[in-house]
């Protein structure tokens, strides 16, 4: 699957199975949008994840 230049929305992106989606994602130069419940985590996981303009976060319950 081509994933460069595309943005693929991830949730639960900031643990588990859904950050190492995100990682392989923005790794073959996609980009990943990454809901989670925790702001803390997914700015970690965001910073983990690459560079800011490849990552949004979305704090939702």
């Amino acid at each position: 699957m081509q994933l460069l230049g595309k943005t693929v929305l991830i949730t639960g992106g900031n643990s588990g199975i859904g950050r190492g989606a995100a990682k392989a994602i923005a790794a073959q130069g996609g980009r990943v949008a990454i809901a989670g419940r925790n702001p803390d985590t997914l700015k970690a996981a965001a910073a983990e994840i690459g560079t800011e303009d490849a990552v949004l976060t979305v704090s939702a319950e």
